[in-house]
């Protein structure tokens, strides 16, 4: 049994890279590649972004529950976050949530918040 037995999940696509290198101080994206996760999606409440850093309150957030993971960025190990598609934007994945516990294995899932992308993350700058 699963946790999001009941509800409506829906086969998000999510773009995910490979850990990228750092040449003269600038860094390359790694390779990417391209996988469907079965997930919940739906925008965050009113008062769930009270909760989000200042400046992340007048951002388009969307909360996923999935009992498959998703990453956000890595600075140490120069990691991009999975960039996921819903109703035909992209959004950022910002924060991840581990929900998965032995003693309760039917209730384990993942719980992610993700940013709409303002810009392509292609065409952005790498920094």
């Amino acid at each position: 049994m699963s946790i999001l037995n009941g509800f409506n999940t829906e086969s998000l696509g999510v773009r995910r890279f490979a850990a990228g290198t750092r040449t003269k101080g600038r860094y390359t994206r790694g390779t990417q590649s391209s996988i469907n996760i079965d997930a919940v999606a739906m925008p965050i409440k009113g008062e769930e972004r009270l909760l989000l850093p200042e400046g992340e309150r007048n951002r388009e957030i969307i909360k996923i529950y999935s009992e498959s993971e998703f990453f956000t960025a890595d600075e140490l190990n120069n990691k991009s976050a999975d960039i996921v598609t819903w109703k035909g934007k992209e959004y950022e994945i910002i924060n991840v949530s581990d929900w998965n516990n032995s003693n309760f294995p039917d209730l384990s899932h993942y719980r992610c918040l993700a940013a709409k992308l303002e810009v392509d993350v292609d065409k952005r700058p790498q920094t």
